[in-house]
């Protein structure tokens, strides 16, 4: 489900689409954060990992920040 400035979403899977590559900055927000187990930003099983991870498309992310109170309950 596509979300839109201020949106909120109660899918376990949430995503933004821009609809054209730009540079900018977004946020999500998390609560509890310790719901939080996995982030995935692209991933392809192309370096011979895991199948059973959720295939996604290399989303370009250049740096993620502010991790410190999720760290705890991440899994992948």
């Amino acid at each position: 489900m596509p979300t839109s400035v201020g949106a909120t979403s109660t899918s376990t899977t949430p995503h933004k689409d821009f609809g054209a590559a730009a540079t900018r900055q977004h946020a999500l927000r998390v609560k509890p954060w310790s719901a939080v187990r996995r982030i995935n930003l692209g991933y392809d099983a192309g370096d011979g990992g895991s199948g059973e991870i959720e295939k996604v498309p290399d989303q370009q992310v250049s740096a993620v920040t502010g991790l410190t109170m999720v760290a705890p309950t991440l899994e992948q």
